[in-house]
């Protein structure tokens, strides 16, 4: 790992449950790079699923960005972010309001700053957030703002395991199913 800037610096704070001790420790290293070092650890000492009550890796989100537009930065709650479009090395971040921000870094990087509970990709070019979704009819969602976006096959079934669709045949035989009936 390499060392960074001082403002990039991570404080990572470690409590014993059982003693209540607390060790807080000031790492020179970005978060993101901590916590893929974290999970790539868990997955070498084949930390599980079964284990994963065990084991709490918490982000914390924040709950507001600063975008780049113009010659500063512009706050946007990320509650008001609707979705966001890739375009090659470019991001548009689309508000809820209409309003709509280029970025010049490419959509997964972005992403990277939002909640993955609240976001969805649901398209290679689509980022959605949930909160934003007015209907769901088969293999397309429309927001609230009206934009309809094709959901992409290879992300159907993730997409289609977030909503609960009450009235849903294909739910009610599952559930019969599971019941034994």
């Amino acid at each position: 790992m390499k060392e960074t800037e001082s403002s990039e610096r991570c404080k990572v704070i470690i409590v014993n449950e059982g003693s209540g001790e607390v060790l807080a420790v000031n790492l020179p290293y970005r978060q993101d790079t901590l916590l893929k070092v974290l999970r790539d650890s868990l997955k070498h000492y084949n930390i599980t699923a079964d284990t994963a009550n065990e084991v709490q890796l918490t982000e914390k989100y924040s709950e507001h960005v600063f975008v780049r537009k113009g010659y500063g930065h512009k706050k946007v709650a990320v509650r008001d972010i609707a979705y966001l479009e890739a375009d090659r090395n470019y991001c548009r971040i689309h508000l809820f309001g209409g309003e709509c921000l280029n970025v010049s870094m490419p959509m997964v990087e972005v992403y990277e700053y939002l909640s993955p509970d609240v976001f969805k990709r649901i398209h290679r070019s689509f980022i959605v957030n949930l909160e934003h979704i007015d209907t769901y009819i088969g293999n397309m969602i429309t927001l609230k703002c009206g934009k309809e976006i094709t959901i992409g096959r290879e992300y159907r079934e993730t997409i289609r395991n977030e909503f609960v669709c009450i009235g849903s045949r294909k739910r009610i035989r599952m559930k019969n199913k599971l019941l034994g009936g």
